[in-house]
């Protein structure tokens, strides 16, 4: 004799998730696993980059942080002068060189499924000026695309 009605509810399998802070550069949304972030602090004034090229040093909560420009790394040249966004943060990264990226908006944090990224096409990795990324999740059509940033190839000062 069973308990169950005979119309029981189908149990729906759930994907596994993780946690992701989003944050916006320039017109694009980007995403980094939450664990890459150890802090997230208002953004200081940056020194030490006279020439530009989007590695400076910022004083915060008592230490020196290597700042990498990273909107000058993925979009390949830095942002225009009409794009100033008045309120900047920094993100300090987990790891344990000192290192924060100064991104143009409030993080927030996100709950994504595994399965709502999907590798870039090879076309758009090669033609778009959008670098160091390495999947994409459209969550409905009425949210911004986000982007997965690939820490480890971003953090390769060597290529600017």
């Amino acid at each position: 004799m069973s308990i169950l009605p005979r119309t029981s509810r189908r149990l729906r399998p759930t994907q596994p998730t993780e946690q992701y802070i989003a944050f916006r550069l320039r017109q694009e949304w980007f995403v980094l696993p939450l664990d890459a972030v150890q802090k997230v602090v208002p953004l200081g004034e940056i020194s030490g980059d006279p020439t530009g090229r989007g590695i400076g040093l910022v004083r915060s909560e008592g230490r020196e942080l290597v700042v990498v420009d990273v909107g000058h790394r993925i979009f390949r040249d830095p942002a225009p002068q009409s794009w100033e966004p008045e309120e900047r943060y920094l993100l300090i990264l987990a790891a344990g060189d000192n290192l924060a990226l100064p991104i143009d908006s409030r993080p927030v944090l996100r709950r994504l499924a595994r399965a709502a990224f999907a590798p870039l096409p090879p076309t758009y990795a090669v033609l778009s000026p959008v670098r160091h990324v390495s999947a994409r999740a459209v969550l409905a059509e009425d949210e911004p695309a986000l982007f997965l940033l690939d820490i480890t190839q971003l953090l390769t000062l060597g290529t600017a």
